[in-house]
């Protein structure tokens, strides 16, 4: 049996220890002297106590463990009382007990005769906590006696009894369990000194020691059990051995160690007693190791520390047992080696390998080939050795070697092939000496090698298999030699070769493995040229190869090992040289690949055997793995699990035909095993999260548990977290397979093997679940997992608001960045047009200075010197008089025409006031003594702030300087009326006179109205003139301030 040790290195807190439960969840708890663990598989939770942090453990020393109907872990500490852990704070409740004391001398001896690990044991010791079927909590003391712990009130109540005692040994209690009888319970306590008490409700206390049949008085433990629906009780006690109590008869049973008897019990001071699952009993000593009485036949098998053995029990001093879920049995042991465990169900493939050390074991480790002949004998050929010959009831190993002077010795030490044909003869392939045919009885070997030349000798000397036909042929797989047909009583060879270009013949002449199915055809996989089909009646190949444009084709050119369906004779696996393992359907011409994306180990497939139940064994580079062809499902096992190593070998592997047994081969030995044997773990595991650390911290301490459906919400700047899992199946942790999928991130579940950890990195805001699933050693998964919630804030840039606030306020920015910008340029623009304006006004001031200075100055002085021209010239003709007053006409028009101009460039006159002021006066001056009546209306200092360019000005005054002078030169009006108005945006200047008017197109073709319209065009206004004989004009124009001025 080899035993699995977990100590101080594997993070254990400390190596003594007293006692174990596992919880709901499947966590394993180890109670030590300092400090309790927790562990899930991969590595130990140590809880202590902290005397800054009143929710810790009260006590480092655990005495007691106990598991509540509820779930509660419960733990008795040395000296400080009862705890109570919350599963889903991770903190504890601890309650401190006054307990009674008793004190004596015999006490006192008792207690100085303990064994180390107990000399420390107090009145305040909790050496047993146990909640019966009414989930009532029961606490037994170490010198106090028993208590009732009351779980509502929170208090402890005392149970005193007297037994007639008053050296108060009795109430040194180690041990409490309870037996029900109908519906009544009834505790059993096992005392230190006092021997064992029953305790009824109804009936009180009751006795039993050394005077009623009991081989010691120094109970350690008490474990209630049921032998052929008897209930008994297995007592152990601290140097009489162990006690078997039958409760009904009150009678006792002692099983003593016998020092001639080796199938005794191996000491008489026991600690600690496990029923298991399978009916076996075991049994920890103080000083002489581990005991299993099986099925209570009174024989012991003993399991003791060996040095020399590293998977030997961890040491003899055996404080506690426990079986979990999964039938993995947990030792407590004592200093030194912690915690040591077994898996019936891990080591049951048996190993034969070379030993050194012993003359009768395998000759080498690496084997070629394995083979069972009639009789049971196995025999094994290796790679460098020859043959072993191995007797399986004797054990007796017997070696088969090449010696270069005797004839009659094996042809080669490497052995590829072996096979025992129907009439009992024992044939070898050898990778270099051809075919050997060993002749038991005279113990000779008679070798078929290839002669040059000589073509009825065998085609090639390494024969890679043997196959026997219906007729007594055997038929050879010769690598490099095709396919060999051998009569064995004419020692006559019959070569099928490789013809290029003949579709009918074998595929490739490395042949490297032949075998029949039941229609009498031969089967032989090559390495290169696929498979081929042998109809031996008419001596023709058919042959399947990889298509790499065909799925449904062979998976590989490469064929190890062809195995030919039991149960479906059309059905044929394949094993290749690194593509997987095909299932051919020969009927319907297709395969179908099984490979490591379906779960298969590794893609090289060395040896297929099938079981009794249908299953296929298969041997690879990476271990064995079974298949279920019904549900296409592969259960694998490694090293961890026995086997001889990852590595097998192509050829080396058999199945007995007597007993079903199997045997494969590889690079350290081989292994043989019974399939029926390997039990499959069918509990599906509980899988939990055990850790979460956010940058490499843990924070389960700050947060609690991680139990199922827990929210986690983490800080924005939390972006570096991971979770660590686990399958809790401790048969075989390293064979515990994972599956993780973020919902919210990952749209498909992420496979990690047998990885317990994953790391997130930059995950976005939002919610998220975060699921794990996870599958035992032996591929039975849990599909719900555990899940834990998790909510990431957003920094505030990442919040629903910031991107349209953002956008907001850069909107506003812009806005108020043009806005500001346009201010800048407005402003300059005025400043530019200010100074503009101011050049221009000062400009159009020195014109209005140059011009009236000037051209009016000598404007008059030409109107002057013609009037004195005039009165000069008395003598002048008629004719020269009238040029001259035209003259005078002339240069007086131009002055007032200079004059106009002069003041429609004044800067300061630019008002609609000031050109409705210069047409009143320019009226008044017109019309004055003419004779007819001139009047102005609505001119205001409302008009001043209607400002218009120098063009509009000067065309506004040129209209109706225009039609005042028709006025005057042609109504013949008495009354002439001016006006000007603004409605909204709009200038309206009229003058309205009563005069004759005028009538169809007269007078509407003259220059002087043309200038009109076209003025007023320019001023993209509009001149109305109305006018009807005897009925006056009227001028009107209309025009927007908006197109004139500012």
């Amino acid at each position: 049996m080899s035993f699995d040790c977990l100590t101080l290195g594997q993070g254990l807190s400390q190596s003594t220890v007293t006692s174990i439960v596992q919880d709901d969840e499947g966590y394993m708890w180890f109670g030590t002297i300092d400090g309790l663990n927790r562990y899930c598989g991969y590595g130990f939770k140590v809880f202590k106590n902290n005397p800054n942090d009143s929710t810790s453990i009260e006590d480092n020393i655990i005495m007691s463990l106990c598991k509540g109907r509820d779930g509660t872990i419960w733990a008795g500490t040395l000296s400080r009382g009862l705890s109570k852990f919350d599963h889903k704070t991770g903190k504890f409740f601890n309650f401190p007990i006054n307990s009674r004391q008793y004190n004596s001398e015999i006490r006192e001896r008792v207690i100085a005769n303990l064994p180390f690990t107990f000399s420390y044991l107090n009145y305040y010791s909790i050496k047993a906590v146990f909640e019966d079927s009414n989930e009532n909590l029961w606490v037994g003391t170490f010198g106090g006696g028993l208590y009732q712990f009351n779980k509502e009130k929170k208090e402890f109540v005392h149970y005193p009894y007297d037994n007639g005692d008053t050296t108060g040994i009795a109430h040194n209690i180690m041990s409490i369990c309870e037996t029900v009888r109908g519906k009544e319970s009834i505790l059993w306590l096992g005392t230190y000194g006092g021997g064992l008490i029953k305790y009824e409700q109804k009936n009180g206390f009751q006795y039993y020691t050394t005077i009623n049949g009991l081989s010691d008085n120094r109970i350690v433990s008490v474990y209630p059990d049921s032998i052929s629906g008897k209930q008994v009780l297995w007592i152990a006690t601290m140097g009489g051995g162990l006690n078997l109590f039958d409760i009904k008869s009150e009678t006792f049973i002692q099983y003593r160690n016998d020092p001639k008897n080796l199938k005794s019990i191996s000491s008489d001071f026991i600690f600690s007693v496990l029923r298991d699952n399978t009916g076996d009993l075991w049994v920890g000593t103080f000083d002489a190791g581990l005991n299993r009485l099986k099925k209570n036949n009174g024989d012991f098998d003993r399991f003791l520390h060996d040095s020399k053995n590293v998977n030997s029990l961890g040491s003899n001093e055996v404080l506690s047992l426990f079986e979990d879920r999964s039938g993995v049995i947990w030792i407590g042991t004592n200093f030194g080696f912690g915690i040591n465990s077994f898996s019936r169900g891990k080591n049951l493939f048996n190993h034969f390998h070379h030993d050194p050390n012993k003359s009768n074991s395998l000759i080498e480790n690496v084997v070629f080939s394995i083979c069972e002949d009639k009789s049971g004998t196995l025999w094994v050929g290796t790679f460098q050795s020859g043959l072993n010959k191995i007797n399986c009831v004797s054990e007796e190993f017997t070696n088969y070697r090449f010696n270069a002077e005797n004839p009659n010795s094996i042809s080669d030490n490497h052995i590829r092939s072996i096979y025992e044909d129907s009439r009992g003869r024992l044939w070898l392939g050898t990778f270099g000496g051809g075919l050997n045919y060993f002749n038991r009885k005279e113990n000779k070997f008679e070798h078929f090698m290839n002669e040059p030349g000589n073509p009825n000798s065998i085609s090639g000397n390494q024969v890679r298999s043997i196959y026997e036909d219906e007729l007594g042929n055997l038929w050879l797989a010769i690598f490099g030699g095709g396919l060999e047909k051998f009569n064995p009583e004419e020692r006559k060879f019959t070569h099928f070769r490789h013809l290029p270009g003949d579709s009918t013949s074998i595929g490739d002449d490395r042949a490297y493995f032949v075998t029949g199915d039941r229609n009498g055809s031969l089967w032989i996989g090559t390495f290169g040229g696929g498979i081929s089909h042998l109809d031996i009646k008419t001596g023709l190949f058919s042959n399947f190869s990889k298509d790499p444009n065909n799925k449904n084709s062979l998976c590989d050119n490469r064929i190890l090992a062809i195995h030919i369906d039991e149960q479906n004779k059309n059905l044929i696996w394949l094993g290749s040289f690194g593509a997987g393992f095909d299932k051919f359907d020969f009927k319907n011409r297709s395969f179908k690949n099984y490979s490591l994306e379906n779960g298969l180990p590794n893609n090289v497939v060395y040896g297929i055997l099938p079981d009794e139940k249908g299953n296929l064994w298969l041997s690879t580079n990476k271990g064995l793995s079974k298949f279920n062809p019904e549900t296409e499902i592969f259960v694998n096992y490694d090293i961890t699990d026995g086997l001889q190593s990852n590595e097998f070998n192509a050829g080396a592997f058999c199945k007995s035909s007597r007993t079903g047994e199997m045997f494969f081969g590889g690079v350290n030995g081989f292994n043989s095993f019974f399939p029926r044997d390997i039990i499959v773990n069918e509990v599906v595991p509980n899988i939990v999260l055990t850790s979460f650390k956010i940058f490499d911290k843990e924070m389960t301490d700050s947060i609690g548990s991680l139990y199922s459906g827990k929210e986690i919400k983490l800080k924005p700047n939390d972006n570096f977290f991971s979770f660590e899992f686990s399958v809790l199946d401790f048969k075989n942790t390293g064979k515990n397979q994972f599956a993780y999928k973020m919902h919210g991130l990952d749209d498909d579940w992420i496979y990690c093997g047998n990885r317990n950890y994953v790391n997130f990195t930059n995950l976005d805001p939002g919610e998220y679940i975060f699921q794990v699933k996870g599958a035992n050693s032996d591929g039975v998964w849990n599909e719900s997992g555990t899940f834990i919630k998790l909510k990431l804030k957003p920094y505030y840039y990442q919040t629903w608001w910031w991107y349209p606030g953002i956008i907001g306020l850069l909107m506003i920015f812009i806005i108020l960045n043009i806005y500001y910008r346009l201010r800048i340029k407005l402003k300059r623009s005025l400043q530019m047009e200010r100074i503009r304006s101011q050049e221009n006004e000062k400009v159009r001031k020195d014109i209005a200075a140059d011009f009236h200075d000037e051209l009016g100055q000598k404007l008059t002085r030409i109107s002057l010197l013609s009037e004195i021209v005039k009165r000069e010239l008395k003598t002048i003709s008629p004719k020269g008089i009238e040029y001259v007053e035209r003259i005078g006409k002339v240069a007086n028009e131009l002055s007032n025409s200079t004059r106009d101009f002069i003041w429609s460039l004044d800067p300061g006159k630019n008002s609609l006031y000031d050109i409705g002021i210069y047409l009143k006066d320019f009226g008044d001056d017109m019309f004055d003594k003419s004779g007819i009546d001139f009047r102005v209306k609505g001119i205001s200092k409302k008009l001043a702030d209607k400002i218009l360019f120098v063009g509009a000005k000067r065309h506004l005054i040129l209209i109706f300087k225009e039609a005042m002078h028709n006025a005057l030169k042609h109504s013949k009006a008495r009354n002439a009326t001016f006006e000007i108005r603004v409605e909204n945006t709009n200038i309206i200047m009229s003058l309205i006179d009563d005069g004759i008017g005028f009538s169809g197109g007269k007078r509407t073709s003259g220059h002087g109205l043309k200038n009109m319209k076209t003025r007023s065009d320019k001023l993209k206004g509009n001149l109305v003139i109305k006018s009807n004989e005897k009925e006056g004009t009227k001028v009107v124009f209309i025009g927007e301030i908006t197109q004139m001025g500012d």
